[in-house]
């Protein structure tokens, strides 16, 4: 398809299959970047990062084989470059016979133009289309690279008329130039012939020819737009890096693509074939210049050596030879595939800049630079000027420049052999005498003097860049540099700075620190330290520079003059001089300058760094080094940390930490403690400033060793003879602790406690006292909310200064360590009995109530510790300082906010306590409010009535009950303590008894009496129907009563999360235990249920219990012992983790196995015990002996495999016990079986029950449609024999449990099953409903009804929905009138509506209705065996048939008209007329469809009169009517000739009109209605012709739709009197 889109001449249909083309392509690359994405896949439980790669690769390989070839790509790309060829050559030979005459020179020149303006002249439409060609071609590299390497074609022909050696041609569409250069970007730099000649004319090559990198740098320098100059820049820097040579050395290159704006357009072709030769002549043969470099670095060793007095034999010498590097790498490469990442063959950035200082062009270009002022070459001076920059910022650049300078120097060295009568270029000389400054005296050579020297000149200084104003002052010595007016110069300098020449002016910059810092021993101290400020200030000013400029003012390629056609494009700049890598390219150049990071707190940390200073001028040199990078750390962090670049300066951090440790533990062992002097150290003004920005690790450290000093050290008492107020005042350590310790808590309260021990608390405190800080109180309240413990440690004073504060803090404080220490609990009662305190509180009331309160509920603390006088007069205290406010406040009509907490106070200071003798259920929620809100009503006496109303079970009120009893714990009254351990009339009796004898004569219940009250079937069933999602601890945010859609009857059930604790309270190791009993009853199998709970907490509990009971049951006798030991020996074997969670099958065998095997007389017992025996551990991952028992070949193998399906049946409750049953294919084993003919009738029961309860987990009910055809398979035995009623029932409850199963929500939620499985169940359905016999009972043909409805609704939602966003929808009429009649007469036979039978017989014999026939045959049938056990089972229930059961029929019956209402809502008639075929039968068939559709409209009516219908149902119904059956004039005439229908059509009618705006049916029903009705009687035609004319038709039906409601509710209650 793409490939004949391309060959069509037509430019439209070209343009839009590649279009199409590009959309795909980018599509496939979203794909291909999301499956590539490591982090998506690094968490996926099913893929791997390895398998996409693959699976992308596989991709791109099957992608390739749809799409058409390279070839044809840039076939249509020639294409159109020919076609306007030939466009040119038509309109020479349409021209005047005169043309013929012009010389030959001006038909060469006509001929240029025709070759090289190509897409000058082009329409917009060809524009475009090339446009596209080259996105297309773009996205082929970066989609499917392969199709792009296979092609030989040569794209730097691409380039054609795009640019020529005049430069960019402007008339070509911006466009055009911004792809072109987009796919050189993303291509291979080998599909582009850059150092060859371009296929140019011939007029062209008598000038001399020109490669296609000459034109690319021509491209840069001439292009106006800065988009395409900046894609251009990264082309040349791309095609260059490509060539191997620039591997480390690339950044260069933007210094010599920058130095070509600084030549004049006059002489830029000069300057342009010089640097195009010296780099095609570097990449022929790089080898002697790259050697070059290698002598230059070692000369430079040596000569550093040699100056550092230095053994030359034992210096440490970079690597010597670059060539050598890297043939031993390409070797190393060659050899071993991935032997790099073993080897970690990387170079630090340190080691390429010793290695690799600059290129190799430089050593190129000064060899090209000699020869041409040898040869006196045409545009010597623009090339001298262009090399004179370029290499002055390649010096500029430099971490040590000496290399380059002996490099630049030894090539001047050739130049000082010319002749004097020779001038020299003035740059020649000025940079010579700059590099000089470099070159150590030893090794300065004097050249050129014979030419003279360029004195600088003072008025140079004047209006020039900041780095050249810069460099020439500091050429010209010191003190230019420090000259007032030459430091303002250079200020007022830096605010011209556009945001790209900042990098070079701080390297610049840099340079200087460095040289100067190595020459410090030479110049003054005052000069060297004011030269290094000088140069630190400037670096601020450059950083404050780039945090000021505002990116839309320096981005170039927003400027308004760009075209606009850019605007259109989805081009995304790299960013190079966005603000953002400006500055993080500044700071790297900063913090990472060996100078910096060996000098910073170099006296401190005594840092070993070769110098020749004395010591004090080390110590001067240091400080005001490491004083201004302090200065700059701190300017520049905020901005480090914004750009995720901390790791910049984690070696001054590391060192300020270091620092200051050292500090701190010299002033723990100084002598003089006390001395703390005001005077901050360096290191310690770094922790201050830049505390925040240290690793956490260090921090903690720092804190640690500050906390640990004297207290001297930390806060110092103030003398009143100094000036002093005597009070304690912090020291500057102090001071720094305390902002650390507040800054840490405020800004990173994620980060950690600093605080790390208990040794600490007593500086905290010191801190606290002197510091009257509420920040560090909130540092000091979270310490005490984290680790309570700490409370002990808290200096009594220090909770008094807490008190007197009187913040919502200090407060928070104070509860706390009343909580959790007496000693502050009797501080407080001694604080309050101060005289006038009442008062003061009294004023403060509000203040301090939260911490009465806190005191009133842990009062009984120190009891033991304080006289009983104490706690008496402070709560008569209270009682009058607050009673009567309290009571006012509570009782006001505008009580105050803090009203519950007034509740709480007053609660525990009345004690008021309830006594009742009988609790009511009723009562139960309002009691659980009043034990949560004022818990201080709990009183042990209360249990007896709790427990006596209690019945353990899963009803809502035990449930409540028992949050009652654990809110009772919660406060301290234990359930164990008092041992009242029965509950419901047994606990009310012993209450009674106890109550009567005494406390002397209290006998408390043996395990024997607890267990009785357990009965044994009720707990079996608690077993199969355990409550896993039940928590044993009641969970914030969760509803208070738990409840599980599996569990139908909770008062029939056992509450485990009482008997759990009731069990582990009987089983204890001081306990007398009936082992046998404790099995008997179910408890040990409702304990193993347990281990399949979600909460942690119940399987720790049924472990507890489970472990203590093994231990009594090694002691106990009894002869069934040794086989349950072994049963738990072998479920103890089969954990592998602790606290491991059972799925609910093997916790349901385990419990039915522990029964088992009390029952020896019974087949299973000796089944079971052979299996156990035969394996020493339980394996959790399989049913245990399912095939064992399964595939049994004994007499008594259908005992055994019903015991098995009985335990799946009961154990499949969630998707883990359905994921074992399907990893060992047991349901696949399942499906097979049950179409066998050794199934019997009791298996196959057993198999659709076990189908069904799989079907209600979400996951199983999916999978067993997808992975094992589940409605394939009932297809299959619906088609393959005739059903029996008991197996049609359960495989519709089957389908009920699936199809409902898997709609779940997505109604609600608006989303729809795949049409496909929709179409599958309505298949079976529709066959189904073949087999559903007349006497199906009413529950199962509710069932079938209401499935059919879903379907049918969900269906009409999804067409509907697909019709929405456009879809085509086909087969939207799915029931015949067949099928329609079908389900009707199943329903009168159900219904028992005689009068619709005999219809439906009546129709059925005009119309041959075979099917309705055929059932009628078999209802007159004599009935079968099957038929007469029905009947008998239904007289004998019905000998006990109650009310209850009439009402569950009647409302099954009513279902069943919903459903079958909804169901006719979904069937339109289609007659046959509407299709081919013989017109006699169509008409008998169409008959039989208006007979049909007024019957079932007839039902549809009745049965809405008889059982009024909701809202939704009525709208439903009426838009059947008035879309899908009053469409048809013939039905409608059909319908009204029947009066009976007239009849029910005015009552339903009359009930709808009648029930406007109440509270049944609304206005829009009502209009909907009328004007069916109106419809209705135009088609019967009308008795007043002429009120319809005037009246109804002008006036009514227009008021019906409109949007006035008042307006239209008139004429809709009118309207009905029209009607009838």
């Amino acid at each position: 398809m793409f490939t004949q889109g391309l060959n069509f001449t037509n430019k439209v249909v070209q343009h839009t299959t590649f279009s199409l083309l590009a959309y795909v392509l980018k599509r496939a690359l979203n794909n291909i970047e999301y499956c590539l994405n490591v982090e998506v896949w690094e968490n996926s439980e099913i893929y791997t990062p390895g398998a996409m790669e693959d699976f992308a690769q596989q991709f791109k390989e099957n992608l390739s084989k749809h799409l058409p070839d390279m070839n044809s790509i840039v076939a249509t790309w020639q294409s159109l470059l020919k076609n306007k060829e030939k466009e040119e050559d038509g309109k020479e030979k349409q021209g005047d016979e005169k043309n013929t005459k012009r010389t030959s020179a001006a038909k060469q020149a006509n001929e240029i133009s025709v070759l090289t303006e190509h897409h000058g002249e082009d329409d917009a439409e060809t524009t475009v289309l090339k446009a596209v060609v080259l996105q297309v071609m773009c996205l082929y590299q970066k989609v499917v690279p392969h199709m792009v390497s296979q092609c030989a074609f040569d794209f730097s022909k691409l380039l054609k008329g795009i640019v020529t050696e005049k430069g960019v041609r402007q008339e070509v569409a911006p466009v055009l130039q911004h792809h072109i250069l987009q796919l050189a970007l993303e291509l291979p730099a080998n599909k582009f012939a850059w150092f060859r000649i371009q296929d140019i004319t011939s007029t062209e090559k008598s000038g001399g020819e020109k490669s296609v990198f000459y034109l690319l740098i021509k491209m840069y320098v001439t292009s106006k737009s800065s988009q395409l100059q900046m894609s251009t820049k990264h082309l040349i820097i791309k095609v260059l890096k490509e060539s191997g040579i620039f591997e480390y050395t690339w950044k260069e290159l933007e210094l010599w693509v920058k130095g070509l704006s600084s030549v004049s357009d006059s002489e830029q072709d000069s300057v342009i074939l010089f640097l195009e030769r010296v780099l095609i002549k570097l990449i022929s043969n790089p080898y002697p210049y790259t050697d070059k470099i290698s002598d230059a670095i070692q000369e430079a060793s040596m000569l550093q050596a040699n100056l550092g007095g230095q053994d030359s034999d034992t210096v440490s010498l970079p690597i010597s030879h670059i060539d050598d590097v890297l043939d031993m790498v390409d070797v190393i490469m060659e050899t071993s595939e991935g032997l790099n990442e073993e080897i970690g063959i990387t170079l630090s950035e340190d080691m390429i800049a010793q290695t690799f200082p600059f290129s190799a062009v430089v050593t190129a270009a000064l060899e090209a630079k000699n020869k041409v002022i040898l040869e006196n070459s045409s545009g010597k001076d623009a090339i001298l000027k262009y090399l004179s920059v370029v290499m002055t910022d390649i010096l500029h650049v430099q971490q040590d420049p000496l290399a380059l300078c002996l490099v630049l120097q030894s090539y001047d060295k050739e130049l000082d052999s010319l002749p004097e009568k020779q001038t020299m270029h003035k740059n020649i000389l000025q940079l010579h005498k700059y590099y000089r400054l470099w070159i150590p005296q030893q090794a300065q050579e004097t050249l050129l003097e014979q030419f003279g020297s360029d004195a600088m000149n003072p008025a140079v200084l004047k209006d020039t860049s900041f780095c050249s104003l810069l460099m020439n002052a500091y050429g010209m010595g010191d003190t230019t540099l420090l000259n007032d007016e030459v430091k303002e110069d250079l200020k007022q300098a830096v605010t011209k700075l556009c945001l790209h020449e900042l990098v070079l002016a701080v390297k610049q910059l840099i340079l200087y620190i460095r040289t100067s810092v190595e020459n410090f021993s030479k110049m003054k101290r005052g000069t060297g330290l004011e030269l290094i400020g000088l140069f630190m200030d400037l670096l601020k000013l450059l950083f404050w520079r780039c945090e000021q400029i505002n990116d839309s003012i320096n981005m170039k390629f927003m400027k308004e003059s760009e075209p606009k056609l850019f605007l259109d494009l989805d081009f995304i700049m790299d960013g190079e001089i966005k603000k953002d890598q400006v500055l993080e390219s500044m700071l790297l150049a900063i913090f990472k300058h060996p100078t910096l990071e060996q000098w910073f707190l170099a006296l401190e940390l005594q840092t070993a760094i070769p110098h020749s200073l004395n010591p004090v001028s080390f110590k001067m040199l240091s400080a005001h080094l490491t004083s201004e990078i302090l200065s700059l750390l701190q300017q520049s962090a905020p901005s480090l940390h914004r750009l995720g670049r901390m790791d910049v300066v984690m070696t001054y951090f590391k060192a300020i930490a270091e620092a200051a440790l050292k500090e701190l533990e010299m002033r723990k062992t100084t002598e003089e403690k006390s001395t703390v002097s005001n005077k901050k150290s360096l290191p310690l003004k770094g922790l201050e400033i830049l505390h925040g920005y240290l690793d956490t690790t260090q921090l903690k450290e720092l804190v640690t060793s500050m906390l640990e000093l004297p207290e001297k050290c930390l806060a110092i008492q103030t003398k009143p003879e100094n000036g002093g107020d005597g009070k304690k005042q912090l020291t500057m350590y102090g001071k720094i602790l305390v902002q650390i310790l507040i800054e840490n808590n405020q800004e990173s309260p994620g980060r950690g406690d600093l605080v790390l021990s208990c040794y600490h608390f007593n500086a905290l405190g010191t801190l606290l006292q002197s510091s009257h800080s509420e920040e560090l109180e909130k540092v000091l309240l979270g310490i005490l909310k984290k680790e309570p413990l700490f409370a002990q440690l808290v200096k009594s004073d220090v909770f008094l200064h807490c008190l007197n504060r009187m913040t919502e803090t200090s407060l928070s404080i104070c509860e706390i360590l009343i909580q959790q220490s007496s000693t502050y609990l009797l501080q407080f009662e001694l604080w309050c009995l101060v005289a006038g305190r009442m008062k003061y509180l009294q004023s403060n009331m509000a203040v301090y109530l939260s911490l009465f309160n806190m005191y009133l509920q842990h009062q009984g603390k120190s009891d033991y510790a304080r006289p009983k006088k104490v706690f008496a007069d402070v709560l008569m205290f209270i009682k009058a300082t607050m009673w009567k406010r309290l009571v006012s406040s509570i009782t006001s009509d505008d009580p105050s906010n803090e009203v519950d907490l007034q509740m709480q106070v007053l609660s525990r200071l009345v004690k008021l306590l309830p006594s009742h003798t009988d609790v009511s259920y009723a009562l139960v929620d309002v009691l659980l409010v009043l034990v949560r809100q004022c818990p201080t009503v709990c009183n042990s006496n209360h249990f007896g009535i709790l427990l006596g109303a209690y019945g353990a079970t899963l009803s809502n009120t035990d449930q409540k009950l028992l949050m009652i009893l654990q809110s009772y714990e919660k406060n301290n009254i234990s359930l164990a303590e008092y041992r009242l351990l029965l509950w419901g009339p047994a606990a009310v009796e012993h209450h009674k008894t106890c109550k009567s004898l005494g406390p002397s004569l209290w006998q408390q219940p043996g395990m024997e009496e607890i267990l009785s009250l357990l009965d044994k079937e009720k707990m079996f069933q608690t077993i199969v129907n355990f409550p896993q999602c039940r928590y044993l601890l009641p969970q914030d945010g969760k509803q208070l009563v738990s409840k599980e859609s599996s569990i139908k009857e909770s008062h029939n059930l056992y509450d485990p999360c009482f008997l759990l604790p009731l069990f582990s309270a009987l089983i204890t190791s001081e306990s007398v235990v009936d082992c046998y009993k404790f099995v008997d009853v179910n408890a040990l199998g409702l304990t193993v249920a347990a281990l399949s709970s979600y909460d942690q907490n119940v399987r720790a509990a049924a472990y507890h219990i489970l472990g203590n009971y093994y231990m009594h049951l090694e002691a106990a006798r009894f002869k069934e012992k040794q086989q349950l030991l072994y049963l738990l020996d072998v479920v103890k074997n089969g954990i592998r983790q602790p606290n491991a969670r059972f799925t609910f099958c093997l916790a349901l065998y385990v419990a039915k196995v522990a029964q088992q095997m009390l029952k020896p007389e019974e087949h299973m017992y000796m089944k079971i015990n052979n299996f156990l025996l035969t394996h020493q551990y339980l394996d959790l991952r399989k049913v245990p002996g399912f095939f064992k028992l399964f595939y049994s070949f004994d007499m008594e193998h259908k005992t055994e495999r019903e015991w098995i399906f009985e335990l799946l049946i009961n154990g499949l409750k969630d998707k883990d016990c359905y994921e074992l049953c399907d990893r060992q294919k047991i349901i696949h084993v399942l499906l097979a079986f049950f179409n066998s003919p050794l199934c019997d009738e009791t298996a196959e029961k057993q198999i659709i029950q076990i189908l069904i309860h799989a079907a209600h987990i979400t996951k199983a009910a999916y999978q067993l449609i997808r992975d094992h055809n589940l409605l394939t398979w009932i297809l299959h035995i619906l088609q393959r024999r005739v059903l029996e009623n008991r197996l049609m029932s359960d495989l519709i409850s089957l389908l009920h449990t699936l199809w409902f199963t898997n709609l779940g929500n997505k109604e609600k939620t608006q989303k729809f099953l795949p049409l496909l499985l929709i179409h599958e169940f309505l298949y079976v359905l529709t066959v189904l409903m073949q087999h559903i016999w007349i006497k199906v009972d009413t529950k199962t043909f509710a069932e079938f009804l209401q499935i059919l409805s879903s379907v049918l609704h969900h269906r009409s939602g999804a067409f509907d929905n697909y019709k929405e966003v456009g879809w085509i929808t086909i087969n939207e009429r799915v029931l015949s009138h067949t099928e329609a009649l079908l389900l009707l007469y199943k329903w009168s036979i159900v219904g028992k509506e005689s009068h619709i039978q005999e219809e439906l017989q009546t129709l059925a014999h005009k119309y041959e209705v075979k099917e309705i026939l055929q059932i009628n045959k078999e209802k007159n049938k004599p009935k079968g065996h099957g038929w007469r056990g029905s009947q008998h089972s239904r007289r004998k229930r019905g000998d006990t048939q109650d009310d209850t059961e009439n009402g569950v029929e009647e409302t099954c019956l009513e279902d069943c008209k919903v459903s079958l209402r909804s169901i006719f809502t979904h069937w339109a008639a289609v007659f046959q007329s509407e299709t081919l075929g013989f017109q006699e039968s169509q008409d008998k068939i169409d008959s039989a469809i208006k007979a049909t559709t007024c019957l079932i409209v007839k039902w549809v009516i009745e049965s809405g009169i008889e059982n009024p219908m909701s809202e939704s149902e009525c709208f439903s119904v009426l838009r059947w009517l008035q879309r899908n059956i009053l469409s048809c004039s013939a039905i409608a005439q059909e319908l009204l000739k029947d009066s009976a229908l007239r009849h029910h059509l005015l009552r339903f009618y009359s009930r709808v009109t009648s029930e406007i705006d109440g509270n049944g049916l609304t206005g829009d029903l009502s209009y909907l209605f009328t004007s069916i009705m109106l419809q209705l009687l135009e088609v019967r035609g009308l008795l007043d012709q002429n009120m319809y004319e005037n009246v109804i038709k002008p006036i009514c039906l227009p008021a019906l739709k409109n949007q006035d409601h008042e307006w239209r509710g008139d004429y809709i209650f009118l309207s009905p009197v029209f009607v009838f």
